[in-house]
This record gives C-alpha cells, sequence and structure tokens, in this order.
C-alpha cells in the first residue's frame, strides 16, 4: 500500500509516496512516455513526482547554459541528454534530472540513440533544481548510479557536490 506524502512545495507542485513497487514505477513512467512533465524520482519503494513550474524551469536552464560556455571556454565536447530517465531495475533505482551531461564519457555515448543505464556509462554531471524544499534524497540516487557531479540549486543558492570515494562508500559531497 503506497502512502502520498504533499510537500508544502509552492510554486512547484511536488508528491512522495512510499511503498511504490518497481513494477508500479516502471508503469507509471510508461503512461507518461511522450510528457516532459512531470519528472519521476525512485529510490526503494518511495516516488517523487514532481511538476516543474517557469521558476523551476528557468534555474535549471540557466545551471545548464553555464555548464555548456564553460565546456564551450575549455574546448571539451560534451552531449547534453536533457532529463533522459535513467534507472535500473538491480539498484531499485531511478531519475529523471532537471539536465544529464556526459563530459568525460561524451565519447562513449555520443552516437548512441539511447542510453542504457544498465550497460552505457552514467551521466558525468546533473542539475538538480529544487525551488521548493524536497523532502526526496536524491543524491544517493545519483550516488548509486555513479554519477561524478551534481550542480545544485536550492533556494538562493548554488552547489556543486563532486563524488569522492570514502572508505566504506562512495557519496557526494
Amino acid at each position: 500500500m503506497a502512502l502520498a506524502t504533499a510537500v508544502d512545495s509552492l510554486p512547484e507542485q511536488r508528491i512522495v509516496l512510499s511503498g511504490v513497487s518497481w513494477e508500479t514505477y516502471e508503469q507509471t513512467l510508461t503512461d507518461f512516455l511522450d510528457r516532459s512533465r512531470p519528472h519521476f524520482a525512485y529510490d526503494r519503494g518511495m516516488l517523487e513526482i514532481v511538476s516543474p513550474t517557469p521558476p523551476h524551469e528557468e534555474n535549471g536552464f540557466a545551471l545548464a547554459t553555464m555548464v555548456m560556455t564553460i565546456a564551450e571556454e575549455l574546448d571539451r565536447e560534451y552531449r547534453l541528454v536533457g532529463s533522459t530517465t535513467y534507472r535500473r531495475e538491480a539498484l531499485q533505482q531511478g531519475f529523471e534530472a532537471d539536465s544529464s551531461f556526459y563530459v568525460l564519457n561524451e565519447r562513449f555515448v555520443l552516437d548512441l540513440a539511447e542510453i542504457d543505464p544498465t550497460t552505457d556509462r552514467p551521466p558525468d554531471l546533473v542539475i538538480e533544481v529544487d525551488v521548493s524544499r524536497s523532502s526526496f534524497d536524491k543524491l544517493a540516487i545519483y550516488a548509486g548510479f555513479g554519477v561524478q557531479e551534481v550542480w545544485r540549486r536550492e533556494a538562493d543558492r548554488v552547489s556543486i557536490l563532486a563524488r569522492e570515494q570514502r572508505g566504506g562508500g562512495e557519496g557526494l559531497t
């Protein structure tokens, strides 16, 4: 039985459900296959559904533009794959970041029409915008997939978190 929690999230709409099976998550993704909204994140039975609003999208676009500008100034090739859905049943995790980039691993996905997160490398960098405070920890999902860097905007602050090896595990700090 799934339990719903409505997160006070003006101006964006955010719902967190607990007790959601992997099959229900997969079916939900299928039901919204041809839509750019909402965005979904799944972590071992917890499902977050976010309907981005204009401020959310504007902030995500601004950060993505910064990443592209920096890459171009450094003469680095990159592939922007937007809010592509990444999911792995073995991890019981899935995400749709606001934007995803391949920079160091760009050559491995350059010619792929579809990226298979079970066999292909994860994006090197993801952008995560939280206009409102999320009760859902997406950093654990990104770490589980092996994402190397997260640019995160919360309230009026931008943080750049890099993956670090620690004794006994890995995480984003």
